[in-house]
C-alpha cells in the first residue's frame, strides 16, 4: 500500500477522532447571556455555535489552516516516498530484466558460435569432399585417357599383327606358289 493512501486513511481517522473529542467537549459547554445583571443560558452543546459563531469560524480557520499545511507537507512527503519506492521498484525490475537480457544474449551468442562452428565444420567437410571428388574425377579422367591410349595401342598392335598375318599369309601363299612352280618346272 502506498503512503498517500495511508495518509488519507490517517486523516479520516484523525477527523473521526477530532469529531469524537469535540462532541465530548461540546456536550459540556454552554453559552450564557447576561441580561439585567442575570445570566441566562442561551444554548448548550452544539447550540452554542449559533451564538458563538465568530469564535467557531476563527477556530475553524486557524485549525483548518494548520491542518491544511500539515496535511500538505505530509502529502508532499508521502508523494516523494511513493515516487522513490516506485523508482526503486522500477530500478530493481530494470536490473532483473537487464540480467535476463544479458543471460539470453550470452546464450544466443553461445548458440550462434556453436552453430557457426558446426557450419564451418560442415563447410570444411564439404570442401574436402569436393576436393576429394575432383581428385577422383581427375584420376578417373587420367585412367580413361590411359585406357584410351592402351586401346589405341592395342588397336595399333592388333592392326600391325593383322598386317603381319596377312603378309605372312600372302608370303606363305607366294612360297607355296613358288614351290608349286618350282615343282612343276622340275617335274
Amino acid at each position: 500500500m502506498n503512503w498517500r493512501i495511508s495518509l488519507f486513511l490517517l486523516l479520516l481517522a484523525a477527523l473521526g477522532a477530532g469529531y469524537w473529542w469535540l462532541d465530548g467537549v461540546m456536550a459540556t459547554q454552554a453559552w450564557a447571556v447576561a441580561t439585567d445583571e442575570k445570566w441566562r443560558i442561551a444554548g448548550t452543546g452544539w447550540e452554542t455555535l449559533k451564538h458563538a459563531w465568530p469564535v467557531a469560524v476563527t477556530g475553524l480557520l486557524i485549525g483548518g489552516v494548520l491542518v491544511l499545511f500539515t496535511f500538505g507537507y505530509l502529502y508532499f512527503s508521502a508523494t516523494e516516498a511513493d515516487h522513490e519506492n516506485e523508482l526503486n521498484r522500477m530500478k530493481a525490475e530494470l536490473e532483473r530484466e537487464q540480467k535476463r537480457v544479458s543471460s539470453a544474449e550470452s546464450r544466443a551468442k553461445a548458440l550462434y558460435q556453436e552453430k557457426m562452428s558446426a557450419a564451418e565444420q560442415i563447410k570444411s567437410s564439404a570442401l574436402k569432399t569436393q576436393a576429394d571428388a575432383e581428385e577422383l574425377k581427375a584420376k578417373a579422367i587420367e585412367a580413361v585417357k590411359q585406357a584410351q591410349k592402351q586401346v589405341e595401342q592395342a588397336n595399333l598392335t592388333a592392326n600391325d599383327a593383322e598386317k603381319r598375318r596377312q603378309n605372312a599369309t600372302a608370303a606363305a601363299a607366294r612360297r607355296k606358289r613358288q614351290a608349286e612352280r618350282l615343282k612343276s618346272k622340275g617335274s
